[in-house]
């Protein structure tokens, strides 16, 4: 359990329709789209509670589903998600500008996929591939022709579209959290001991145990720091303050 406030989200779009002259036209001006790419829904889950929660512009309309997107982002000190940094959160930041809402307070990205591609080395840095390779049950499956679905004028298609497009949605929140964990002693930029009132305790940075393990020392080129493991998550830390520096320093 931690005090801060982390989610994970993935958000779903829709392709835009539009009429061109060319079958590989190199640019496509915005006044031949009938219809422009659009995010139709979201999913999110907040770390230790156990439901995922969804919304869609076929339940709340494209306002309703920008003022809860703008209360998640405005509550969040850390977000998750799969390739989220540049995808999922900057459409969303699109959908609040749109309909004029103000930004929310700043949040931490934590974008698994960055992470990946740089701690490791996989064939392929697909979040299906990932979770295939580390043994997780995968992405939900999507029927043929489900994006076309959505667009359908018959009312019992578009609710099975719906419904389907609601499972993956919900399914890939539920992966992203899955591999959150798997990769937590691995990633970057948290410090889950700020959010602590008890902010002399020792505590991991990623998972907010104090159960760590002080082994060996970390260090540059001019200080050197008690260093400790995570006994919880397996994450590496050390001090913030030095127990031996050096008056000089190499050029």
């Amino acid at each position: 359990m931690t005090a801060a406030k982390i989610v994970t989200l993935d958000i779903e779009r829709i392709a835009g329709l539009a009429e061109v002259w060319d079958f590989k036209p190199d640019f496509i001006r915005p006044e031949a789209f009938r219809e422009a790419p659009r995010t139709v829904c979201l999913a999110w889950k907040w770390l230790d509670k156990p439901d995922i929660e969804f919304s869609a512009e076929w339940l709340d309309g494209q306002e309703g589903m920008a003022r809860k997107i703008h209360a998640i982002l405005d509550e969040a000190d850390y977000v998750v998600g799969w390739n989220s940094r540049r995808f999922d959160v900057k459409h969303l930041r699109t959908v609040l500008l749109e309909h004029g809402l103000t930004p929310p307070s700043p949040h931490v990205d934590i974008d698994l996929m960055v992470n990946v591609k740089r701690e490791f080395d996989f064939l392929y840095n697909r979040m299906a591939y990932i979770a295939d390779v580390l043994g997780l049950e995968g992405k939900d499956k999507t029927p043929p022709g489900l994006w076309s679905d959505l667009r359908s004028t018959d009312t019992g298609t578009v609710a099975r579209a719906h419904a389907a497009m609601e499972r993956y949605n919900r399914r890939d929140v539920e992966l992203t959290e899955e591999l959150f964990y798997l990769l937590r002693p691995w990633l970057r930029g948290m410090n889950l001991g700020l959010f602590e009132e008890d902010s002399d305790t020792i505590r991991c940075s990623n998972c907010g145990s104090d159960h760590v393990q002080y082994r060996g020392h970390a260090g540059n080129t001019t200080y050197r720091y008690r260093r400790f493991q995570c006994k919880a998550c397996g994450k590496w830390g050390r001090d913030r303050n030095s127990f031996k520096s050096t008056a000089t320093v190499g050029i």
